[in-house]
């Protein structure tokens, strides 16, 4: 019954209470010392998941580690969990150690056979190889996100999923997006694999426009936009102004998209556009008026931010900006502006 309103709660999105009736049935169990129950350590199971999907991942590593732990863990939940303490390491930053534990559950997936569970392994694994970002890590993410393409071949029912071709498309995209930037020598390398990224890309678009998902949309303009950007094509214009029509309620795509038009009018030498959408991208995603100008954060405001990881690149980007200002105008306040604003990345760093 607990297990049943543990679910229930979580659904509602109601998480404090979903983990208090997961406590009371794995309290009830541990009483009776029957954790060798499936029921047990599905509860187990859940109540890691509970605190994985609201973003706490150090409760969340302790419950699957102390499943993990389990002499008598039934084998559905030992590829699982392996996979699930991947991706709480995966978004704690620690991108190595999340390697680890996908390869610890890729391992045990492939030896029980349980094809959907390892296709959700792969793609966090390969998410996380991206991460990493080296010529290896991505090398490894082309070879297996070419046996996750064989394993949806290989089932009716990953195939016949859209919500699987998303996110496989999806990979196959960020993969091929990678491999266009280590290989930046190789202009030929470089023209095939963004011409595959696109095709992906794209196929990522029209199924997120077939179901009529705005902020999977706005996402697809947005990797569409950013391989065109590094191209110094400027069909990333389309897809920029797409991804801002999409994404009028999502603050989150939307300041990546004020980014990325930055981004392009520093290509393009339009460094007042660029300063003013980065500008905006920082104030959006710190929820502050738009008509602020250099705004600095307080070490508050910068602790319980969510997206650390992106506001370091947008004031990494408004420095880039100020400098160049500083280079093509010699104004000095220009470059005290920049030598602020690298401060504010400092911050940011030694915060996280």
């Amino acid at each position: 019954m607990s297990s049943f309103f543990s679910t229930y709660f979580y659904q509602e999105k109601k998480d404090e209470i979903a983990i208090k009736y997961a406590d009371i049935g794995i309290n009830i169990y541990e009483n009776l010392n029957k954790t060798s129950e499936f029921s047990y350590q599905r509860l187990v199971y859940n109540k890691g998941m509970f605190y994985y999907s609201n973003g706490e991942y150090e409760e969340s590593l302790k419950t699957f580690f102390n499943l993990i732990k389990l002499k008598n863990i039934k084998t559905t939940f030992i590829g699982i969990t392996y996979r699930q303490i991947g991706k709480c390491y995966q978004k704690k930053g620690n991108f190595y150690r999340a390697m680890d534990y996908f390869r610890l559950a890729r391992k045990f997936l492939l030896k029980y056979n349980s094809k959907s569970s390892l296709f959700s392994s792969d793609i966090g694994t390969v998410n996380t190889l991206i991460l990493i970002n080296t010529k290896k890590s991505i090398t490894e993410s082309l070879n297996l996100i070419n046996e996750t393409s064989k394993l949806v071949e290989s089932s009716e029912k990953l195939k016949n999923s859209p919500a699987k071709c998303f996110l496989l498309d999806l990979a196959i995209g960020h993969t091929y997006s990678s491999l266009f930037d280590v290989y930046y020598k190789s202009d030929s390398l470089r023209k095939m694999y963004s011409s595959k990224a696109i095709l992906h890309f794209r196929k990522v678009l029209y199924l997120a426009k077939k179901h009529n998902d705005s902020s999977k949309i706005s996402s697809a303009n947005l990797d569409l936009s950013n391989l065109y950007i590094k191209q110094g094509n400027d069909s990333a214009i389309h897809y920029l102004n797409q991804s801002l029509k999409y994404n009028l309620n999502d603050k989150y795509n939307r300041a990546i998209t004020y980014n990325n038009i930055a981004d392009y009018n520093l290509i393009i030498n339009d460094l007042k556009s660029s300063i003013k959408y980065i500008n905006k991208a920082i104030n959006l995603s710190f929820n502050i008026d738009d008509n602020i100008i250099d705004y600095i954060p307080s070490d508050v405001n910068i602790y319980t931010h969510s997206d650390k990881k992106n506001i370091i690149i947008y004031f990494n980007n408004k420095a880039d900006i100020l400098i160049n200002l500083y280079s093509q105008t010699n104004n000095i306040d220009f470059l005290k502006k920049a030598i602020n604003t690298i401060k504010i990345v400092d911050r940011i760093v030694n915060i996280t």
